[in-house]
């Protein structure tokens, strides 16, 4: 299911276990939309050095978009923001190793 094409009010069901980890059927395409949006610079630009020099705005921006989608409780925001940092710095090192590191080696 493409989560962005969804209707206006539709809305997907995440579960969490006692321990707070997701699970149940709407967890990796959950794990996949939360990467798609770690890879939108102009959700969460590249050039940032750090994580938590992130602006506000652009956190809470994501949060409503996930909103928007999910239905996720106040209570895991947490999750979703340290999900979302860490997709978001992995994709920074990946770019890195495959262009950055590359332009040396001519």
């Amino acid at each position: 299911m493409n989560i962005y094409n969804m209707p206006p009010g539709q809305h997907l069901k995440l579960e969490f276990d006692e321990l707070n980890r997701l699970i149940g059927t709407n967890a990796i395409g959950f794990a996949h939309f939360l990467g798609s949006m770690a890879c939108n610079g102009d959700l969460w630009p590249i050039d940032m050095f750090d994580w938590r020099y992130m602006q506000e705005h652009n956190i809470n921006e994501c949060l409503e978009l996930v909103k928007s989608k999910y239905e996720l409780k106040d209570c895991h925001e947490n999750y979703m923001v340290a999900s979302l940092s860490k997709k978001w710095k992995d994709y920074k090192k990946r770019l890195k190793k495959d262009y950055f590191c590359n332009i040396h080696k001519f």
